[in-house]
């Protein structure tokens, strides 16, 4: 059923004046608990000056590592050749090799995608067992860890999808967070594995 138009703008304007009260009130209560007392302010700039010194005496990513792996990244694209998407795994791979990344690690967050690119491009490139153990050293170094594609599919779900498919049953596959279209085909090899 279709509301009338003055009904819908009503909606609209309603949906709007809601929007700003609580723009409204986020922005007070910022700005009430903003006002901190010189003592907070102290504790503050002590907390930063130690965050500071803690970044500074972690190991820290080669950002000419992570040029070239971005720009290996851009001159590959979406349909790179087995061999370039292999060379860049292996790349992604040597920007964090030996570097500890805890969970305070200022590059914790970069150090996770370089491994998540390298673990697709070993897919893409279809060497399996090196992505296989690329993956491991992803769960290992990074527990309970995970990122998310530009569709919310889990990277983490997907790559136990594409490296595990064969042992994974129809239902273990359903529960996984992956993309549909990959979900559906493996459902479908599932199927004729089964018949």
């Amino acid at each position: 059923m279709k509301l009338p138009k003055n009904k819908s703008r009503a909606f609209r304007v309603i949906k709007s004046m809601l929007m700003l009260v609580t723009v409204s009130f986020t922005l007070s209560a910022c700005m009430s608990t903003s006002s901190n007392s010189l003592n907070d302010a102290h504790t503050n700039a002590a907390v930063a000056k130690e965050a500071a010194a803690n970044a500074a005496s972690y190991e820290h990513i080669s950002t000419s590592c992570l040029d070239g792996v971005s720009d290996m990244q851009i001159s590959i694209g979406e349909n790179g050749s087995a061999a370039q998407n292999l060379a860049l795994a292996k790349n992604a791979e040597r920007c964090v090799d030996g570097i500890h990344f805890d969970s305070q690690h200022p590059h914790k967050e970069k150090a996770m995608q370089l491994k998540a690119l390298a673990v697709m491009n070993f897919i893409k490139a279809g060497d399996s067992k090196s992505a296989k153990k690329s993956f491991d050293e992803f769960i290992r170094q990074f527990p309970q860890q995970d990122l998310f594609f530009s569709d919310y599919s889990s990277f983490v779900d997907t790559a136990t999808a594409l490296l595990n498919h064969k042992s994974l049953s129809k239902n273990q596959l359903m529960v996984l967070n992956i993309n549909q279209a990959m979900r559906d085909d493996l459902v479908r090899q599932y199927h004729w594995r089964r018949n």
